[in-house]
């Protein structure tokens, strides 16, 4: 056989083979199995502003990873939320001291130990709260100045001897809350003071206050209009209070199938600070600016969207 040929038949024969190959690989090749869908997560809050702006930023931090996120932001108090939790809610803000006083626990100015005993009772309904931010939010009973002048109130236990003649403002829960109406009367010993239900640590209590309607007003020791309008806070003189900082209370089963939500929640809870919290609160509750927007504003400033 000639070399030109041999040559030719070569020819022919590699580029069969590698037609053959080809047409192998074409008929085994199968794409690679994609990743599992996310699934899809409910976050709540409850009724005030604060609890929505967290909750919003813990949807928006969820929904960049790829979670299909819904939101319930506004279910009135502790008391709606936590039963809808982990069925019908998987996430939502909480607050690790009153938490436990829902859950009937031992109150504590610690928030580490809060945190331990919150998870001991939450475990059996298979929810877990997270380790908790710096930014402290307890209950504060708050009165105007010229109301502290006439009754010459600097502290709690000053409200004793003139309880009767007042009407405290607080949420609907106040009535039965350890560390409200009932812990007024087993710690301090006071009596006698009319109830107003209104919506826990919202402006419309601020505004009742401010209005003269309620006496006494228990807020969020971070709501920024107590500063703006000069009201007193009375000294809490012996710590009915507990420690109440922020944390994110998620789905046990939600957090074991998905472990990079713990990440995502924690890295929101590591940016809160009480300061900026209050700030937070007066964009929304002074300014009238969007929980969305001022969610989405820290979360793109602290570099986590």
């Amino acid at each position: 056989m000639g070399k030109g040929r041999l040559c030719a038949v070569v020819a022919v024969l590699v580029v069969s083979m590698v037609g053959a190959g080809c047409g192998k690989k074409s008929a085994t090749t199968t794409s690679s199995p994609s990743a599992p869908a996310k699934p899809s997560i409910t976050v709540g809050s409850v009724t005030f502003s604060e609890s929505q702006i967290v909750g919003e930023m813990f949807a928006q931090v969820l929904a960049k990873a790829g979670y299909k996120v819904s939101k319930q932001l506004s279910l009135g108090q502790r008391a709606v939320l936590q039963p809808a939790m982990p069925g019908q809610i998987q996430v939502a803000p909480e607050y690790v001291g009153s938490l436990l006083a829902y859950l009937k626990g031992t109150k504590s100015s610690d928030a580490v130990s809060e945190t331990a005993q919150d998870n001991a009772l939450l475990a059996p309904k298979g929810l877990t709260v997270l380790d908790p931010s710096a930014a402290n939010d307890t209950n504060a009973f708050v009165v105007t100045k010229a109301t502290a002048t006439k009754y010459n109130l600097s502290k709690v236990s000053d409200l004793k001897p003139v309880a009767s003649k007042l009407t405290l403002g607080g949420p609907p829960e106040c009535a039965t809350n350890p560390v409200c109406l009932p812990g007024l009367k087993s710690v301090y010993g006071i009596t006698g003071l009319k109830f107003q239900p209104i919506v826990a640590c919202d402006i419309a209590t601020a505004n009742a206050l401010d209005a003269g309607t309620i006496d006494i007003a228990e807020l969020c020791s971070t709501q920024s209009i107590i500063a703006k309008k000069g009201w007193v806070v009375l000294d809490d003189d012996k710590n009915l209070q507990p420690a109440d900082n922020i944390t994110a209370e998620v789905s046990a089963p939600l957090l074991t199938a998905n472990p990079d939500i713990k990440a995502l929640l924690a890295g929101v809870l590591s940016k809160l600070t009480t300061a900026n919290i209050v700030g937070l609160n007066a964009q929304v509750d002074i300014d009238h600016k969007d929980p969305a927007v001022v969610a989405k504003d820290f979360l793109t400033s602290n570099g986590l969207l």
